[in-house]
Parts: structure tokens; sequence; C-alpha cells
């Protein structure tokens, strides 16, 4: 079969995927509802305000941004931090996660997540993910989504151009993060259907995903 029918948006196969983790990979919904509710209701907060700026960023940074004056907003963010790391309960991969990620080798593919390296690991293990030798965590970038910093380093590691990857992506900082390096995106629904993200190809989950890996790159297309 000719690869012309497996192209996803280019003429030209990708070299490699990158992945941001919560929403995209794994469904950690449940974990955010209580842990964030909690938070927000002892500090009399919008719970749907924060969650609607909290998808795709550092919990340190959204807690910088709606912590309560005369509050210690590193002293919550920590606290915060260690309640997601002990929770792990209610996690699940994405449908079809495992089963694609497996087909990558694990040169071609890298995952950059706004948590931390201990809770991304919990949860990866959690949802029986593999964890890739490249993990861009919080604590490795100067500056969380929206900003670029993270792709571009994951890019950088894997040995490629920002504009030869395609990054998955399920919040809107994410897909500003991921528009800036360069790359491509694909937007993953399952968890997060956000409308106000546009101008970008979206899919439920991997199960509607076909991949096929040569010596000339990465081929996607999507299931009938």
């Amino acid at each position: 079969m000719s690869h012309r029918n497996f192209f996803w948006k280019h003429t030209k196969p990708y070299q490699a995927l990158i992945f941001d983790m919560d929403g995209t990979l794994i469904d950690s919904s449940a974990v955010f509802e209580r842990i964030w509710r909690a938070w927000c209701a002892r500090h009399h907060l919008d719970f749907n305000l924060v969650q609607s700026t909290a998808h795709g960023r550092r919990t340190r940074d959204t807690v910088r941004m709606h912590c309560p004056p005369g509050i210690d907003a590193d002293l919550e963010a920590d606290a915060l931090i260690s309640r997601e790391e002990a929770d792990v309960r209610g996690i699940v991969a994405i449908k079809g996660a495992a089963v694609f990620l497996n087909k990558i080798p694990f040169t071609k593919w890298a995952i950059v997540t706004s948590a931390n390296t201990e809770l991304a690991h919990k949860r990866l293990k959690a949802a029986n993910l593999p964890i890739p030798p490249i993990l861009i965590s919080a604590e490795l970038v100067t500056k969380g989504k929206p900003d670029p910093q993270g792709y571009l380093t994951a890019a950088e590691k894997l040995g490629i151009e920002p504009q030869s990857c395609l990054i998955f992506e399920d919040a809107p900082a994410g897909v500003e993060a991921a528009t800036l390096a360069g790359a491509s995106v694909l937007v993953i629904t399952q968890v997060n259907n956000h409308a106000a993200i546009s101008g970008v190809p979206k899919i439920s989950d991997y199960r509607h995903i076909h991949i096929i890996i040569d010596e000339t790159g990465i081929y996607l297309s999507k299931r009938k």
C-alpha cells in the first residue's frame, strides 16, 4: 500500500512524536477533581474558573494565578503536589494509548508534561503505560506551557527539528506551546473537548489512529 494513503497532514513523514501526559495519554480527571475542589473550597475560590486555567499548566503556575493575597503560593503548591503524588486512584490510560505507544521505538517519542518527574512516573505506572527515556517534566524547564521551552527541549534531545515533530495535546496552553515550537499538533479529546481549540485536527482517542513506521519516518492516518 502506498504511503500516500497514510499522510495525516503533510507530504513528508514525521520524524518523532511528542506527547503531553494528563488528558492526552492518561485520564487523571478524577484525581484533579478531588484535590483541586478541596483546595478551592478551602480558599473560597471558583473551582470552574481555576479548572479552566489549570489544564496544561504546571501546578505551581496555576496556584500562583489564583492564590488569595496573603497566602504563600509556593507552600500551597508544595502541599498540592504532595497530595497529587499520593493519589493515583482512578487514573487510567486514554483508550488505545498503550497499544499505540508500544508501536513506537523509544528513540522516536518523548513526553512533555506539566507534572514533576515523580508524579509523572507514578501516573504512567498507574495507567500501565511505558515511560520513555526522554521525559521533560515541570522541574526541568524554567517556563511552563504555554511557553514552548518544554517541547523545544524534547525535540533537541530527540535530535530533530521541532518542525519534524507531531505533538499530541489536549489543552489550549499545550496547543499554544506546541504551535510556538513550530510543530504540528493533534488534539486528543477523550477527556477535555475544548471548544476554544480550533485550527488543528482533533481525534477522540488512539483507537482511531493508524500508524506505520519505516526508514523514512512515521506515517499516520485516521481510521475509518
